[in-house]
């Protein structure tokens, strides 16, 4: 399986926006395979060191996951994604992660896995 971090490969030095916002939906597609899923993507120590990561200051250019992570996001735990605003796309990305992002393909925010011959 490949990791998140392929997904946000980048050609140049990402700005402190693009890392927080990577950082928060690697955390949300983690905490939703682990809540809904009962698959640890991750180990619980890594998912620990990622979630200190997160920084509630920096505005990733979405006010309504800013003001939602603002509110509801505890780094000690992964219950917070039962509240996402957005679950329906983290779970559409978890599930692509999860069965492989060539295995998928999707229309607006419903992931369909390809049928194969």
């Amino acid at each position: 399986m490949a990791s998140l971090d392929d997904f946000f490969v980048s050609t140049y030095i990402p700005t402190a926006v693009e890392i927080e916002r990577a950082n928060r939906i690697r955390l949300a597609v983690y905490a939703y395979a682990y809540e809904y899923e009962s698959t640890s993507l991750i180990s619980d120590g890594e998912f620990d060191e990622l979630s200190k990561k997160i920084d509630l200051t920096i505005s990733t250019g979405n006010s309504k996951i800013d003001k939602w992570f603002k509110k509801n996001f505890e780094p000690d735990t992964g219950m917070w994604i039962r509240k996402h605003p957005e679950l329906d796309k983290v779970k559409a990305l978890c599930y692509q992660y999860i069965n492989g992002f060539d295995s998928c393909y999707r229309v607006g925010n419903v992931v369909y896995e390809k049928i194969k011959a």
